[in-house]
């Protein structure tokens, strides 16, 4: 289940662009997370956890609730502000610093104790969200300047939202240590009604065309990312092999750019791959750089690194 919540979030920016261009940057995802988070309450009710995840404490609900929001707000408003679907392919690199800026939060948060090999990860994760701001197909030194001022609302979102979901991942530890309640479902409807409240505030990004694939890839979307990405990697973590499970997640951003290759028809150039590949080596940097947690944390606490 972990490995598959691993392939489901990797179909996360594709399915989201498909959405957007079909319903609108927020009704779509409004309409998306609305369907996940209630089939994920259903299923809430339905296996008796609902009681349980209800009574979590209030400061998880306020603080992982609204981080969730924030966090998927901003994710949806990058992907569709994205200005063509090349765009999004970078929009997605800098999604995924969220691994490393997980652990590099988890220092206070958690109160977590890292080595150097933090910091390097870290540079190397950043210098690959850089890098991947460029529509060149040949990567070149000289271009790397000029390409960090071709940053857009849409990549400045994408750096919010990996700074929101790192937060969550770490206040989702701490806050919720010894509840055994699944609260993503509840999470991702507060997601969907914000969308709306937001789209009635300041209007929609984009027009409401939809057609029979875009029903197809909104479905998809509601389901494998929205839905199971989130219960799966939560079973996974509670049941599965972590060792096996979270290394494979340093490959989301990998798998993101070629599954995203035939949905949205485009072609990464050279710099882009070169991106990817930073990315991953420093989230793999970061994820062995921690190296244990105080007593101000309980043991048996553990990062969520969904998403």
């Amino acid at each position: 289940m972990g490995l598959l919540a691993v392939i489901f979030w990797s179909t996360s920016i594709a399915f989201t662009r498909r959405v957007t261009e079909d319903f609108g940057t927020l009704t779509g995802m409004a309409i998306a997370n609305i369907a996940g988070g209630g089939l994920g309450i259903a299923w809430l009710a339905v296996s008796g956890r609902l009681r349980r995840t209800l009574a979590m404490p209030r400061a998880y609900h306020a603080v992982c609730g609204s981080l969730m929001v924030a966090y998927g707000i901003c994710y949806a408003s990058a992907v569709g502000l994205a200005h063509d679907r090349q765009a999004v392919l970078e929009v997605g690199i800098i999604n995924y610093l969220w691994p490393g800026l997980t652990m590099l939060f988890s220092l206070p948060i958690l109160r977590r104790q890292a080595s150097p090999h933090l910091f390097l990860g870290i540079v190397l994760a950043f210098t690959g969200a850089a890098l991947s701001i460029s529509q060149a197909d040949n990567f070149s030194w000289q271009a790397f300047g000029s390409n960090l001022r071709a940053v857009t609302p849409a990549h400045l979102l994408a750096l919010a939202g990996a700074l929101m979901w790192a937060l969550y991942s770490n206040f989702n530890t701490r806050l919720a240590a010894g509840s055994d309640g699944v609260a993503a479902p509840l999470h991702l409807m507060g997601l969907g009604v914000g969308l709306i409240l937001l789209r009635c505030v300041i209007g929609e990004t984009g027009a409401w065309n939809p057609t029979t694939t875009g029903w197809f890839y909104l479905a998809a979307t509601a389901l494998l990312p929205v839905l199971l990405g989130y219960l799966f990697w939560d079973i996974a973590m509670r049941r599965g092999h972590l060792n096996i499970v979270v290394p494979a997640s340093y490959a989301t951003p990998l798998l993101s750019t070629l599954l995203a290759i035939p949905v949205l028809g485009v072609r990464p150039g050279t710099g882009l791959w070169i991106a990817c590949g930073l990315v991953i080596a420093g989230a793999i940097l970061c994820g062995a750089a921690p190296r244990r947690v105080t007593t101000a944390v309980p043991s048996h606490a553990k990062i969520d690194h969904s998403l």
